[in-house]
């Protein structure tokens, strides 16, 4: 099922569209990384199916309900958000800012759902604290809390890493992961920092411009990223066909100039573990070796004319997809801790 299922989706402002026929399908239990430069209309996107901004034109369909004028009759009580930043009231604990809201939505047994709450994020310690208090990171978490308050099916999650240190996004990350895989929470996150989304998402969209650009899984991700070999021979038709007979599992790819690339079998190539650069051993995607290939070829009296190991980079293949390099709007990479 398609927790969200979006067509068309346009928001103007005067003469300029914020967002512009968006497409966008996210299914039950995924967390779905939502990536794209400042202003490409993330979070607009995520306000609109929050119900918080109206659409100028197109259709979104949460839990197969269709929005309506009014918006949604039921969905919208399935929904958690942290967009932009948190909404606390800073002279109250963080406590009783999620006793505020527990209330507020009739949640039953509300002290009891706020204090499992407060120590799923970290904050059973902090809970008497007033939040003007908080650091950043303890900001985002309660947030994050705030937003689990009347256990939703989906939360929309705004640059939930944005400004915390290595540490609290660490455990911000740690939290997220475990409502996915325990609670079977479905999510939407964007982020500048692709690290993280890389560890987290099953599957991504590329926003550019207010349009979707593409939608892929982890391992279409993988697939294009991993490393793989290309090799050129005087006679490539033979080549292939020697190749494909030796390399069991493999995959190939004839290009224009004849070049034939090598990589492992469909959803096993993986990039490399330090986000940033695929790997740098076609072997460890589960694409043969460079001398394997080379091996098999000089066996049937191939004659080789180019043999290279191709790597893709994470992070140039979503600069390429959100629309090039821009200083002021790159995402960030952040060291693998």
């Amino acid at each position: 099922m398609n927790v969200i299922q979006i067509n068309g989706l346009t928001k103007a402002y005067g003469g300029t569209r914020a967002v512009d026929g968006l497409n966008m399908r996210v299914g039950q239990g995924d967390i779905y990384g939502f990536v794209g430069k400042n202003g490409a209309g993330k979070s607009t996107t995520m306000k609109m199916i929050a119900g918080l901004v109206t659409p100028t034109s197109g259709s979104i369909k949460l839990f197969d309900e269709q929005r309506t004028d009014g918006g949604f009759s039921s969905a919208f009580s399935r929904i958690g958000t942290l967009i932009e930043q948190p909404g606390l009231l800073p002279n109250f604990s963080a406590f009783e800012n999620l006793m505020m809201k527990a209330l507020s939505i009739g949640v039953v047994r509300p002290r009891e759902q706020c204090t499992e709450l407060l120590t799923l994020v970290g904050l059973e310690d902090a809970g008497a604290r007033k939040t003007k208090k908080f650091s950043l990171g303890m900001k985002q978490r309660l947030g994050l809390a705030l937003a689990l308050v009347g256990s939703p099916d989906l939360l929309l999650l705004d640059e939930p890493f944005n400004g915390i240190d290595p540490e609290e996004t660490r455990a911000l990350r740690s939290v997220l992961m475990r409502l996915n895989h325990e609670r079977g929470v479905t999510m939407v996150i964007s982020s500048h920092v692709l690290d993280q989304l890389n560890r987290m998402a099953t599957r991504f969209g590329v926003i550019r411009e207010g349009s979707m650009v593409r939608e892929f899984t982890e391992e279409e991700l993988h697939t294009a990223c991993g490393s793989s070999v290309r090799v050129k021979t005087t006679d490539p038709a033979r080549s292939l066909a020697i190749l494909e007979e030796h390399l069991a599992g493999a995959t190939f790819r004839v290009e224009p100039d004849q070049g034939i690339v090598v990589a492992g079998a469909g959803g096993t190539r993986h990039a490399a573990a330090a986000f940033g650069g695929a790997a740098g051993d076609a072997s460890a995607s589960g694409a043969p070796r460079a001398e394997e290939i080379s091996r098999v070829l000089s066996a049937a009296n191939q004659t080789i004319v180019e043999l290279s190991v191709l790597e893709r980079d994470i992070e140039e293949y979503f600069v390429e997809l959100m629309g090039g390099a821009d200083n002021a709007t790159l995402p960030t990479i952040e060291p693998r801790r």
